[in-house]
């Protein structure tokens, strides 16, 4: 089944790409160490210890360009390693884009499709001319890195995560940042959870996790939930919705507590679609192998009053998933019998037991 744990690691995966409401988002310099095993951050007092884990929101590099080659208006650059760009046609996820920066001809410091990719370590992008003198470098995010990664310790102003990508020794990072702590808890009802965050003192935002009722989709007693042809592979099939509430509390600033208008705003423009997106495609895996799970889907949410200067809105989502309810007794087949025996007890009118042995020699 689902759990509410499911549900937080989730979230902690992948809210911090969308929003940092719940977690700051902390910015270091990173680059590959000289025997290219880890990547190491710097960041001034960090407060990170051995076997923490940080979610990686965003991690840049760049990838160096060393010749170009212009055939019939292709122009070919080749990398001084492996980037990680894609091509092909737009319905396969195709057309994909390099981000050039640092060339001495300033027009191709810009955007361009991707057309080709006749190896790892070079790309092909439509133009008339070939650039001339310094040549730049390709600006990609390296997605691999994001997520959860677990932290090794260096010093107190720098910890190494590992590396999870072909990138050489002392390739530096233009852009790094990760969340090192998030307020997402679980807890058992919307009461409860109102309750202890009122009780902190300058509370941040938080996310609680409250697991919802789970039932059947419709009434048991139909033969079949969403087949409508039973046979013997498939005499009948239950659909169950299991939800989930996401209740997010904010403290509401003195100016705007009469009508907290401002942080609602925040939560429909930044926090609804950024919980769409770490929620929405998602397959939640079950224990139970037999089961058919389906992408989590948001049903419902609405703001919620509960105290004054405090502002709470409600996210409810669903993770349906179906069981195939297979033939409770089973029948052995060829099986020739020999006796039967049958012992019963009976009653005649004055309620006096009468007990009968019957042998049956078919």
């Amino acid at each position: 089944m689902i759990t509410p744990e499911d549900i937080k690691l989730q979230l902690m995966t992948a809210l911090p790409l969308y929003t940092d409401i719940f977690g700051s988002v902390t910015v270091g310099v990173a680059s590959v160490n000289s025997t290219a095993s880890a990547i190491n951050i710097v960041k001034e007092a960090h407060g990170l210890s051995d076997l923490d884990v940080i979610m990686v929101t965003e991690a840049i590099v760049k990838v160096p360009i060393t010749a170009v080659s212009l055939v019939d208006g292709e122009l070919t650059l080749t990398t001084s390693f492996y980037h990680d760009r894609t091509s092909g046609s737009k319905d396969i996820g195709g057309y994909n884009k390099a981000v050039l920066e640092g060339f001495a001809s300033t027009a191709f410091n810009a955007e361009f499709d991707i057309l080709e990719i006749p190896a790892k370590n070079s790309f092909i992008i439509a133009s008339e001319t070939a650039p001339t003198s310094t040549l730049g470098y390709l600006v990609e995010p390296r997605s691999l890195f994001l997520g959860p990664q677990v932290v090794t310790k260096i010093d107190d102003n720098t910890f190494s995560i590992p590396r999870s990508d072909l990138l050489p020794a002392n390739t530096v990072f233009t852009s790094f940042e990760y969340s090192s702590s998030q307020e997402i808890r679980i807890a058992a009802d919307i009461k409860r959870a109102v309750t202890e965050y009122a009780k902190r003192q300058n509370p941040l935002p938080r996310l609680y996790v409250i697991m919802g009722p789970e039932k059947a989709s419709k009434d048991r007693n139909t033969q079949s939930d969403a087949v409508t042809s039973v046979n013997s592979q498939n005499p009948a099939r239950m659909t169950y919705l299991t939800t989930v509430d996401l209740l997010a509390c904010f403290k509401v600033p003195p100016e705007d507590i009469h009508l907290a208008a401002a942080t609602q705003q925040k939560v429909y423009e930044e926090l609804s679609p950024a919980l769409r997106q770490a929620m929405y495609g998602h397959v939640f895996e079950f224990a139970d192998k037999s089961i058919t799970a389906f992408a989590a889907i948001e049903t419902f949410n609405s703001p919620i009053d509960y105290n004054i200067g405090y502002y709470l809105h409600s996210f409810t989502f669903e993770m349906p998933y179906s069981i195939t309810l297979e033939q409770g007794d089973m029948i052995r087949r060829n099986v020739s019998f020999r006796d039967i025996v049958l012992k019963s007890k009976m009653f005649n009118n004055d309620g006096q037991e009468v007990e009968d042995d019957f042998a049956l020699n078919p």
